[in-house]
């Protein structure tokens, strides 16, 4: 099994461009990876100044966004 870890530069509460960075990366190592492993808070980065501010950012698994959008592409290349 070969497994990969992704450092990135996360852009705070940015997720569409972080999200953007993600596919990028996946298209790049699929054919390479059997495991790709991303950093805690990959899309939103982990600084809050208030609990709404991290609230208004969190998303219910597995039915959020972000796994709607990474689902069709892991399982189209790591299944």
């Amino acid at each position: 099994m070969y497994v990969g870890t992704l450092q990135m530069d996360i852009i705070p509460k940015q997720k569409e461009a972080n999200l953007n960075f993600i596919d990028s990366t996946l298209a790049q190592t699929a054919q390479r990876v059997d495991l790709l492993v991303l950093p805690k808070f990959f899309t939103t980065d982990i600084f809050f100044t208030t609990k709404e501010e991290f609230v208004a950012l969190a998303e219910p698994i597995p039915h959020s966004p972000t796994c709607h959008r990474l689902a069709p592409r892991l399982a189209r290349n790591f299944l």
